[in-house]
């Protein structure tokens, strides 16, 4: 069973990013954290946002981008107890973020999928 038990529809491929990622220790988390703040631009992440979320809209994913969001905050719970409260929005973000890219990946350019996933790679996506 998954560490975030969902009954709603989440992609398999996105279930199985956020339980790996649910899963890693603080120490890491607090490293992806750290890192994120000094990689990217806020302009540079929100260009990427508004192109996957107008993928999701045109491939007609938002009932599910809706689902995939939910379980991307209730993994961001789980990681936010061992965290400082400063850092449980930008968790949040990122996890959502990543998720979301998931599902929209199919029809999303490269450059924009790997900014939004980079701070969780090297993981393996199905």
């Amino acid at each position: 069973m998954s560490a975030v038990t969902s009954v709603r529809p989440v992609p398999d491929e996105v279930q199985v990013f956020l339980d790996a990622v649910v899963a890693w220790p603080t120490e890491r988390w607090r490293r992806c954290v750290v890192d994120e703040r000094r990689r990217v631009s806020a302009e540079s992440r929100a260009t990427a946002r508004e192109l996957r979320d107008a993928v999701l809209a045109a491939e007609g994913l938002a009932m599910l981008a809706w689902f995939t969001t939910d379980a991307a905050e209730t993994s961001a719970g789980i990681v936010q107890s061992a965290l400082a409260p400063a850092d449980h929005l930008l968790v949040t973000t990122l996890l959502t973020d990543a998720a979301l890219a998931i599902l929209a990946r199919p029809a999303l350019p490269t450059r924009d999928l790997a900014l939004l996933l980079t701070p969780f790679l090297p993981l393996q996506l199905p």
